[in-house]
């Protein structure tokens, strides 16, 4: 793997780090080998080899290593250091160069240090530029030290190197400029650093096989892996502790739990690793043996069909970065860097020229500037987007649905004047495909069960789906629409086992989270049916998990008609928050909030304890489920839960506990806890995300446990855990969970990992009556960028070819 880290001032705590190790003459005293030097810019400085005592401080101050003349304009203790990116050796690899002889323990070093240069050569060419007052350009000639390193802090073998990469890059003129770091660039930098690995492994008998985004030395059993993983295991413990989750959450992990290293010569760790694998019963020598025996017919092929499928089920369009990822990753154990870099050469060269649906297309901005970077796509998802809204659009003008409302608007005398408006252009106005954009908490349900009755009064049959389980469950009971999951919906229709005619109206919610192909497959049942189709969202909230934001595609080219009047939450304040979290006015909420004492910033150690006592104040004992608490990580979410059960149990407000083997791990209900279900289930009729609280339990003739739970929708539920253990606790949600649902109170915990302005979106919008917001403080200086940031989702609609700049005006 690779990991990055920005080295602050050169009189940072980070850079004084690194400065002490050299000063100390830590790599050159035979504990670990002495750093090189790396980089096109090293050799234009006549830095080779060694790295010298002092050179790495002053090359983190910005003078030469060998002159000590200042090359930064800003040189001394000021001057910004650089990055350490760190390349990591797998486990499997890591232990079997601890326990190998010294021949063959060169041989794995050897093997990582080619590789590590390999994955440096990439990055030098791609991911550094300039940042120069003459204007940024890019930069392929680095100057870097790199420092190889076989253990962790707990002196378990880990086979890692430190690249120290400057601060610096030379202008034209002989001047020295600083430098940024792409970091788009460095999955792709991990993957080809492992393709290498693996490669040279492989070349001496190894045999590799895939796990993950990574691999694995066949005959390097899991156990012996874990058990030399102390640091590791630390690092999670840490973040369960805590209830953080993510990339940024083990970093601060790391930091939180790390140990002054101790220095121990190699030869005696080697010795203590040795006796330590022996004890678990295992002997490296004995797995090239293992390989060989079992050795078959390499397959060095990379499928890049379905590289590119890959790529294209989260996302219509993706990067070159991205690609060349995706393309490494898929070579390790086939390829070496070298032929990686051919392959993705190759790949851009003969699939642009594909004129098939698995060729290529390459992207460039339409008139809203979107993006800065060219991005790619497949002719497939390409021809699918644009079949798609054309096949919608051809039916606009349409008149075999437009049915008089004016009894339905009778009927319902409330409707305001946005919905009236709405109502009359989903049912009056001709098209067979109609889009209402509705903000939260806009009165939808409503405006659709009146529509329901003026369809039904028509004589056409109305069905309902939503992605989830539980929007389908709120479609049905806020609209009296009849409603299903989307998934079982095209199950149905693709099997043949549900027919549409043109009677029929299909009210498609949460529309904002349906992908481009699952749209596609809906509307093409439709089309063909000549049916009609009414799309119902909010391209503002929780984007698709699949490729594509189809939904505001089809509204940008259809037309569409818009709810922005907002009616759920009580307080005005509430709703002019929401309004400016939409339009990205993050200093307004943030200081809206605070004002009114809605935000509470505390510590990391008493964040969870706070948010647990607030929710304990406003919670209504007769009403469980009006107030709830949300957060953006599972590991946040189940923290909050168990703290929750833990100030219930305080109150003997749990009785009769007992613990179950879940989906989720094992878990204690107890009579009275609040729960979850996360699975769609006919037989007990519950929907994924649908909440209740537990009335009873027993254990039946068979050992089974049969539960008995009231849902907040009224229904008695029973079932036996035997057949059905997708339950958890209900007293946190996750945000992406909660969307979709109403609550009298809601408590939202802010999460760097998880928070931007979509997610905070749908956060504060849960609520009718109270809301109140819980951030650590060591993020509190960020709150307004994580709040503020978008990441919309695209689709290849918003781009032209690079050869065909008429495209989007045709779209259009």
């Amino acid at each position: 793997m690779l990991s990055l880290k920005a080295i602050g001032a050169a009189n940072s705590d980070v850079a004084a780090y690194y400065e002490q190790l050299a000063q100390d003459d830590y790599y050159q005293v035979g504990l670990e080998p002495a750093g090189q030097w790396f980089g096109e810019l090293a050799k234009d400085l006549l830095l080779f080899g060694d790295v010298q005592k002092g050179q790495l401080r002053a090359m983190f101050q910005g003078f030469h290593p060998l002159t000590n003349e200042p090359l930064a304009s800003n040189a001394g203790a000021q001057h910004k250091a650089g990055w350490d990116l760190t390349f990591s050796a797998p486990k499997s690899v890591s232990v079997l160069w601890a326990v190998a002889d010294v021949e063959k323990r060169e041989l794995f070093a050897v093997a990582h240090d080619e590789a590590v240069r390999s994955a440096m050569v990439y990055l030098q060419s791609r991911a550094f530029s300039s940042r120069d007052r003459l204007g940024a350009s890019s930069v392929d000639r680095l100057l870097a030290a790199v420092f190889q390193h076989g253990s962790s802090r707990e002196l378990d073998p880990q086979l890692h190197s430190h690249v120290l990469a400057a601060n610096l890059a030379a202008r034209g003129d002989g001047t020295f400029s600083a430098i940024d770091f792409d970091s788009r660039y460095k999955m792709a930098a991990g993957a080809i650093y492992r393709a290498e690995l693996a490669s040279r492994l492989k070349q001496a008998g190894y045999q590799i096989e895939r796990e993950q985004k990574s691999f694995r030395v066949t005959g390097v059993d899991q156990s012996v892996c874990d058990n030399f993983s102390k640091r590791r295991n630390q690092i999670l413990q840490s973040m369960q502790a805590t209830g953080y989750i993510g990339a940024k959450a083990a970093s601060i992990a790391a930091l939180a739990t790390r140990e002054a290293k101790v220095a121990v010569a190699r030869a005696g760790l080697h010795e203590a690793w040795r006796e330590e694998a022996s004890e678990l019963g295992f002997v490296g020598v004995s797995v090239t043996e293992q390989n060989t025996l079992g050795k078959s017919e390499p397959n060095d092929k990379v499928d890049i069909d379905s590289v590119l499928r890959t790529l294209t089920e989260s996302s219509s369009t993706f990067t070159i970065m991205q690609l060349e990822a995706a393309l490494a990753i898929e070579a390790q154990g086939r390829l070496g860097a070298a032929q990686v870099e051919k392959l993705i050469e190759d790949t851009l060269i003969s699939r642009v020229a594909d004129p098939s649906k698995v060729g290529l297309i390459e992207l460039r901005d339409g008139k809203e500037q979107r993006r800065t970077t060219t991005r790619y796509t497949t002719r497939e998802m390409r021809d699918l987007e644009t079949s798609l809204v054309a096949q919608a659009a051809s039916r606009q003008t349409e008149t075999e649905h437009s049915v008089d409302c004016a009894q339905a608007i009778a009927a319902f005398p409330t409707l305001s004047d946005e919905q009236r408006f709405a109502l009359k252009h989903i049912t009056e106005c001709v098209g067979a495909v109609k889009v209402v954009q509705g903000m939260a908490g806009t009165g939808k349900s409503y405006l659709l069960r009146a529509a329901k009755d003026c369809w039904e009064r028509a004589g056409y049959s109305v069905l309902g789906a939503a992605l989830a389980g539980k929007a389908a469950d709120s479609l049905e009971q806020g609209s009296g629409i009849p409603s299903q999951t989307l998934h079982s919906l095209l199950l149905q229709l693709d099997k043949g086992q549900r027919k549409l005619n043109s009677s029929d109206v299909v009210v498609l919610d949460e529309s904002g989270m349906i992908g481009s192909r699952q749209m596609e497959r809906l509307l093409s049942h439709v089309h063909e049916a000549r049916a009609k189709a009414v799309l119902v969202g909010d391209y503002m909230q929780l984007q698709p998990i699949d490729a594509g934001t189809i939904f505001r595609a089809l509204a940008e080219r259809l037309g569409s008609v818009k709810l922005e009047q907002i009616r759920r939450q009580e307080k005005s304040a509430d709703r002019q928050m929401i309004h400016d979290v939409i339009s990205g006015r993050t200093s307004e909420v943030l200081t809206g909030l605070h004002e009114r004492g809605l935000l509470q910033i505390h510590s990391k150690n008493d964040l969870f304890n706070k948010m647990i006592a607030m929710w304990d104040e406003l919670r209504d004992i007769a009403n469980p489920s009006e107030t709830m608490m949300l957060a953006g990580t599972r590991a946040e979410v189940y923290q909050l839960n168990q703290l929750a059960r833990n100030r219930l149990k305080e109150q003997n407000a749990l009785r009769s506990e007992i613990t179950v083997n879940t989906e989720a791990g094992e878990r204690q209900f107890a009579i009275g806890d609040r729960v979850v279900f996360t699975r769609n289930n006919k037989a007990i009729a519950v929907k994924n995300g649908q909440t209740g609280s537990l009335t009873g339990w027993q254990i039946s003739a068979r050992g089974d446990i049969q539960f008995t739970v009231q849902t907040d929708s009224g229904r008695q539920v029973s079932f036996s855990s035997g057949k059905y253990n997708h339950l958890d606790h209900g007293y946190a949600l996750s945000v992406h969970k909660a969307q979709g649902q109403t609550l009298d109170n809601a408590l939202i915990m802010l999460s760097e990992s998880m928070s931007d302005r979509e997610w905070a979106y749908v956060a504060a919008s849960r609520h009718r009556q109270e809301l109140r917001v819980f951030a650590d403080r060591d993020q509190s200086d960020l709150l307004s960028l994580m709040l503020s940031r978008s990441r919309p989702k695209d689709v290849t609609l918003d781009y032209v070819h690079l050869d065909q700049g008429s495209d989007l005006e045709m779209d259009r």
